[in-house]
């Protein structure tokens, strides 16, 4: 397949910027105007093309089956979608391979450059594009000094894929090239009368309850003052709650280590405090709302990009966003935190004559932990087709429960069978189930937490035993010479080989004092043996799931559709209507199916599919 390298140059100034704003804003915005573009078929010499030549070049290269190879694909890519029509057959992005070699180093073109060829001069990214800033016609010495840059740029994009290319299992290249293909060619479409309905009604709400607040003040503190500013300011709203007779709660600041207000909603002092004062209620809700604006801003986000790509939505997933290769929102539409049954999420539609297939791994980390520990007892309760959650709950409580009758019961054991699997102790789990960062909180005793975290180690004594096993992978990992199985992965130095050939990685491991870290300066992390087993837990539930993932983007591509999201452990893809269920039932079956592996993995799915 021909490979062809390509980097857009266009026009930006201090305002219109990619700093500013996201891709589809400002590939869509009237402002944009391509310069030239560089392009190189497999190893030959760059070219570079402008004005009228550039969409005649395009067709030209683009008229077989080929590999588009950009250091942003995301970016370059969606410029040959939106101003050209121009797909790829597949695509590769250095960027992102970048992210999962050096996973927590700079991927931008001019570092990654010198960490590939750090003792060749001439592998060297120009800085000549900031002459061109604010610059709308490029001529005479300008024109020819941005085609060299951009020659460049190609010719290291090029040389970086080349050299980065053998680490890469096939099966991570075709998860580059799905990841990009869902936000360079998009299916999803927005009913965006129905964002418009949810957008004015959240506006509504959160205005009439900043309105109730700032009334309930006034008759508090017998003031005429309708500043909103007294609620969304720190210092004005502390001020508040001390002319109320109250005390302010203050937290240690991570940045600084200085006292400040601990006056966000998900503060234990601001939780604490609303619990305690009841009758301030109207005060409390009139702050969280006026500090709440996710659900405005992402409404008018998606009503922004809808109306610029013609009702569609590119979906931008960050390919190996975190350590564990897990995929992170990006282009500040975060499409894997859309509430569960909430309107924006019911607003993704599919294509017309098409609909919107769903299936999720079910309790994935869970049963990657269990497998891994060989915790027979979890183990059994997931091959009997059992609800793990209700089986930890019903030892916490001493009695029988089922999920239907049991909510309560059964979240606490969701939050205990997640959370303490991975080594967290008392006082954190308290501390979670306070916050409520696994759902709503909890207001636990101290005593009651203890109980809990020794019967969930009591009970569950091959986990805690693989914690003490990845403290002694941690001291293994520090030996140049280390090579050695553990489980389905390889110990190495300072990275752990993963069953599809890529690596867990932990640059610079070292002990400090009593403390093993990794990485330097920013970057440096502690890590020890429950933390160790998250990651590895994530990293290998990742693999099976995007796996599968790519296995059901071939079966939908069948069904005239493809794989449009991913959402954590969830698959989200469009295909026709005809035969639904047999549709839906075969990404059950991909989803419940074992990777070569780990044969006796139990896996369950479900989902379901509509418009």
């Amino acid at each position: 397949m021909k490979e062809i390298t390509l980097d857009f140059e266009t026009y930006y100034d201090k305002d219109f910027t990619l700093k500013k704003l996201t891709t589809v804003e400002y590939v869509t915005d009237d402002r944009f105007k391509i310069h030239g573009v560089g392009v190189a078929v497999n190893d030959q010499d760059p070219e570079y093309f402008t004005g009228s030549d550039i969409e005649l070049a395009l067709r030209t290269l683009f008229d077989e089956p080929c590999l588009l190879i950009c250091q942003n694909t995301k970016f370059d890519g969606f410029i040959l979608h939106h101003c050209y029509n121009i797909h790829p057959t597949r695509y590769a992005d250095t960027r992102s391979m970048s992210k999962a070699l050096y996973p927590i180093e700079s991927a931008s073109l001019k570092d990654l450059a010198e960490r590939l060829f750090p003792d060749d001069e001439n592998m060297r990214k120009g800085d000549e594009l900031a002459d061109s800033k604010g610059v709308e016609t490029l001529e005479g010495e300008l024109a020819q000094s941005i085609e060299g840059y951009c020659k460049q740029d190609v010719l290291l994009t090029r040389a970086c894929f080349q050299a980065m290319k053998p680490h890469f299992p096939p099966s991570e290249m075709d998860l580059i090239s799905l990841t990009t293909r869902l936000f360079c060619e998009p299916k999803f479409t927005l009913d965006q009368a129905r964002v418009a309905n949810h957008l004015e009604g959240v506006q509504q709400e959160r205005t009439e309850k900043i309105k109730n607040g700032l009334a309930y003040i006034n008759t508090e503190l017998e003031e005429a003052n309708d500043d909103p500013t007294q609620l969304s300011s720190n210092k004005q709203f502390a001020a508040i709650i001390e002319k109320m007779g109250l005390s302010i709660p203050f937290k240690v600041s991570p940045a600084t280590g200085r006292p400040t207000y601990a006056l966000g909603k998900a503060d234990f002092g601001f939780q604490e405090l609303v619990k305690n004062n009841p009758q301030h209620n109207a005060l409390w809700t009139a702050r969280k709302a006026i500090k709440s604006t996710g659900e405005v801003t992402r409404s008018e986000r998606l009503l922004l990009i809808a109306n610029r790509c013609a009702g569609r939505l590119p979906v931008a997933l960050n390919y190996y966003g975190a350590h564990t290769g897990r995929y992170s929102g990006g282009e500040k539409t975060n499409f894997q935190n859309l509430k569960r049954g909430g309107e924006l999420r019911k607003a993704l539609c599919a294509p017309e004559g098409q609909f919107v297939y769903v299936a999720d791994s079910s309790n994935i980390e869970a049963r990657m932990l269990a497998w891994l520990a060989d915790q027979r007892t979890m183990l059994d309760v997931f091959h009997a087709k059992g609800d793990v959650y209700i089986d930890f709950a019903q030892k916490i409580y001493n009695r029988d429960l089922n999920k239907q009758d049991n909510p309560n019961e059964r979240f606490l054991g969701k939050c205990a069978v997640l959370g303490l699997g991975y080594g967290m102790g008392h006082n954190k789990f308290q501390d979670t189930l306070k916050v409520g960062m696994m759902g709503p909180p909890v207001d636990f005793s101290q005593q009651e937490a203890q109980r809990v975290v020794r019967l969930y180690r009591e009970t569950n004594a091959m986990i805690v035993a693989f914690w003490r096993r990845c403290d002694r992978a941690l001291i293994a990992m520090m030996d140049k010479r280390a090579k050695h199985a553990f489980g389905p992965m390889v110990i190495e130095h300072q990275k752990i080989r993963l069953p599809n050939g890529m690596y867990l990685r932990y640059p610079d491991l070292r002990y400090e004092g009593r403390e093993i870290v990794f990485g330097r300066g920013r970057y440096k992390t502690k890590i020890y043996g429950g933390k160790l087993t998250e990651n590895i837990t994530q990293a290998l539930a990742r693999i099976v799931v995007t796996d599968q993932m790519l296995t059901a983007d071939n079966y939908l591509k069948e069904k005239k559709g493809g794989i449009v999201l991913q959402v954590h452990d969830e698959l989200v893809g469009v295909g026709n209507t005809e035969d639904a269920d047999d549709t839906q039932n075969m990404l059950y079956q991909i989803m419940k199916t074992p990777p070569t592996w780990a044969p006796d993995l139990p896996l369950d799915a479900e989902g379901g599919f509509a418009n």
